[in-house]
């Protein structure tokens, strides 16, 4: 019998528990990343709506309408002609 046939017949038993340890880590880190990539979805979609919400544009009160002639009249309240400096008087009656 060969010596040299024997050293190499000879298996290591921790052979196919290493390759189930690899395994195991490759789809641990496989999964790890997954989860990564579907709470960064998630946390962008959501960003996106509020995004979307603040740029939404400002709705201005409607202030422009028309009299009875079709004339237009802005109607502004008290507080908007305080802050623009209007100054509103009744005009006196002529005689």
């Amino acid at each position: 019998m060969d010596v040299s046939m024997a050293g190499s017949e000879h298996k290591n038993p921790s052979g196919p528990r290493r390759r189930i340890v690899r395994l195991l880590a490759i789809l641990a880190a496989i999964g790890g990343v997954g989860v990564l990539v579907v709470w960064g979805f998630l946390a962008g979609r959501g960003e996106a709506t509020m995004e979307a919400e603040r740029e939404r544009p400002v709705k201005a009160p409607l202030r422009v309408s028309t009299d009875g002639r079709g004339q237009p009249v802005v109607t502004l309240d008290a507080a908007t002609r305080r802050q623009s400096g209007v100054d509103v008087t009744k005009p006196k009656p002529t005689q």
